[in-house]
């Protein structure tokens, strides 16, 4: 019986290297979706960071404001730094105090109702602002003045660092204890906090007051105006815009905020 002959199926070198370049062209296109995948990835990443780093940013400075003292809230002329004396404490005072229409004398004290204040930092009384322009003002009358050390402890009564005549009474005999100012700059690409600097009645600038500086945040600059104000009047109260860029790597992210002050008058 003569053998059957076998034919060994295969493919020419042509098939093989056709087969080659089909799979070269389908890798790397498939590395391509790969590549674009993981950069959109890390982008997102990257927004979403900053986007936690904004808010907790933005939160930080809403809460500090919430304690502001109503109408005293200043910013500077760029919108560059934005300035408030926190409020420790306010209380009642009895009677009327010396102002600019009843003409009373000047005084050194004010009786008060009873109130506590556990913060050693107290340094102004205020009555009745009803604009910046009252606080951070030099002579008398003012809505500000001077007050002696208080300490932690409850009081009646607040002696003031000199004699005084306010600006007017406030229609709830409402006074406000308050510390030194604090200050919120955009500086060299950063958010900085300033404190510890003491009181000043000149125009807010933009550079360092001295003091205590804290870094909140990096990479930061403003959109359009960082810091502007919508004032307040004796039936509504202050909004504070805060309109800031958060980058870093490359990426950015715009965030816009508002912060209410109650007006307390």
């Amino acid at each position: 019986m003569r053998p059957v002959a076998r034919h060994e199926a295969g493919f020419t070198l042509v098939e093989v290297i056709f087969v080659i370049v089909i799979l070269a062209i389908i890798s790397s296109i498939g590395s391509g979706f790969v590549v674009t995948a993981l950069d959109s990835y890390r982008a997102a990443q990257q927004r979403n960071q900053l986007l936690q780093r904004g808010r907790v940013t933005l939160e930080q400075m809403t809460r500090e404001l919430r304690m502001a003292l109503p109408n005293a809230v200043r910013v500077s002329s760029g919108g560059q730094c934005l300035e408030f004396l926190p409020v420790l404490a306010a209380a009642n005072y009895h009677g009327l105090v010396a102002d600019q229409i009843n003409n009373q004398a000047e005084q050194t004290q004010i009786q008060t109702g009873s109130f506590s204040i556990q913060d050693a930092s107290a340094r102004h009384l205020v009555i009745a602002p009803f604009s910046p322009a009252d606080v951070y003002m030099s002579g008398k009358p003012s809505a500000r003045i001077g007050i002696a050390s208080l300490g932690s402890g409850t009081y009646t009564a607040v002696s003031l660092s000199s004699s005084h005549r306010f600006i007017r009474n406030s229609p709830k005999k409402r006074l406000f204890i308050a510390s030194d100012p604090v200050r919120f700059c955009i500086t060299g690409g950063n958010l900085v906090r300033y404190s510890g600097y003491g009181f000043s009645t000149a125009a807010l600038g933009t550079g360092n007051p001295g003091g205590t500086a804290a870094l909140m945040a990096h990479e930061v600059a403003p959109v359009g105006t960082a810091f502007s104000l919508s004032p307040a009047a004796q039936d509504r109260g202050m909004l504070v815009r805060m309109q800031l860029r958060f980058s870093a790597a490359g990426t950015g992210i715009d965030l816009n905020h508002q912060a209410l002050i109650r007006n307390v008058p």
